[in-house]
C-alpha cells in the first residue's frame, strides 16, 4: 500500500513537470499582478490542506493540476487585468460551477474552497485565510452583502445572506442559514443558524 501510494505521487509530479508549459505562464503571469502577495498566500493556504503549506513554482503547478477550483482563485486575482487574466483562461479552464463575485481589491490573501462545486461568493469583504466548501451560497439579500473576517470557515450545503458579518474564527455548519451576525469563536448550526458551541481550535 505504501509502495503505491509512494508511485502515485511519483506519477503525479511527472505529470506536473510534463505540465510546466503551461503552469510556468500562469505563474509568471500571476506575479506580475500587484495582487501576486494575496494569491501566494491563497497557493500556500490550498498546500497546507494538502501537503504543508509551501509557495514555489512547483506548488502553484500542482495546486493548478490538481485543485481545479484553485483557477478560479487565481482568475479571480487577476481580473482587473483583461489581457493578463484572457492568457491565463486559455492556460486554464475554470471550474464553471464555482462563481468568485468579489473584486479581488476586497479579498484578503489565503482565500480557499474545499471542491468548490456549486459555489457561489458575493461577499462584500473576506478576510484572512478563509475556507469555503462545496455547494455554499454567500451572497445578496437585495442590496446588502455579508462580510466575512478573518479565518472564517463556511461548510457544506451552508448559506449566508444579507448584511450579516462573520467575525473572526468562527464555524459555520453544514447545510445552516445565517441571516444574523455570528460571534467570534463561535460554531452556528441550523436552520436559522444558532450558536452551539465555541471553536475549539482558537479557545
Amino acid at each position: 500500500m505504501k509502495l503505491e501510494k509512494n508511485m502515485n505521487r511519483k506519477e503525479k509530479n511527472i505529470l506536473i513537470y510534463f505540465n510546466y508549459w503551461r503552469t510556468v505562464p500562469a505563474y509568471l503571469l500571476a506575479r506580475g499582478r500587484r495582487f501576486w502577495d494575496r494569491c501566494k498566500q491563497d497557493i500556500s493556504e490550498f498546500d497546507l490542506h494538502l501537503y504543508g503549506g509551501i509557495t514555489n513554482l512547483f506548488t502553484f503547478s500542482r495546486i493548478l493540476i490538481e485543485e481545479p477550483c484553485s483557477r478560479n482563485v487565481v482568475e479571480n486575482r487577476l481580473h482587473r487585468n483583461p489581457i493578463r487574466c484572457l492568457l491565463f483562461r486559455i492556460l486554464f479552464k475554470q471550474m464553471e460551477s464555482l462563481y468568485i463575485n468579489t473584486p479581488p481589491e476586497r479579498i484578503e490573501g489565503g482565500l480557499s474552497f474545499q471542491h468548490g462545486f456549486s459555489t457561489v461568493v458575493a461577499a462584500k469583504h473576506i478576510g484572512h485565510d478563509c475556507r469555503i466548501f462545496q455547494q455554499v451560497t454567500i451572497g445578496f439579500n437585495g442590496t446588502e452583502q455579508p462580510t466575512l473576517e478573518d479565518r472564517v470557515e463556511v461548510s457544506a450545503g451552508a448559506i449566508v445572506i444579507g448584511d450579516v458579518c462573520l467575525h473572526s474564527d468562527c464555524i459555520v455548519g453544514a447545510g445552516a442559514v445565517v441571516v444574523k451576525d455570528v460571534p467570534e469563536n463561535t460554531v452556528v448550526v441550523g436552520v436559522p443558524a444558532n450558536p452551539i458551541r465555541l471553536n475549539k481550535e482558537q479557545n
